[in-house]
């Protein structure tokens, strides 16, 4: 499974090397439950839609449906429902753990 490495929170690798994230997570427990092995590919975005598309990876850990994409991959059901979104200064480069995040200051949308 190709995962792009340097999306944090979503899917990234930490300082020790391993795949990290909430989409890493997900994959990790779904792993866990089927007793199906993950083997995870890092690599940059768009490095991680050729591997899919050539054949270097079976899987990708994660995007969002796109009618382009759609021409060269099947697409499952949706894993998760996602109405919100992580918004950060483009100066934050290197976000290795969720706890390197506190150094930020952080604002939540409430929603009624």
């Amino acid at each position: 499974m190709v995962y792009c490495s340097n999306i944090a929170p979503f899917e990234f690798t930490n300082q020790q090397g391993d795949p990290d994230g909430l989409i890493i997570d997900f994959w990790k427990l779904w792993a866990k439950k089927t007793k199906i092995h993950v083997r995870f590919k890092p690599a940059l975005w768009n490095d991680t839609l050729s591997m899919v598309r050539n054949g270097q990876a079976d899987v990708h850990a994660g995007l969002f449906y796109n009618k382009e994409r759609a021409g060269y991959l099947d697409y499952s059901i949706s894993l998760s429902k996602t109405t919100t979104h992580i918004f950060f200064n483009k100066s934050i480069t290197s976000l290795d753990t969720f706890e390197q995040i506190l150094a930020y200051r952080i604002g939540v949308i409430k929603h009624e």
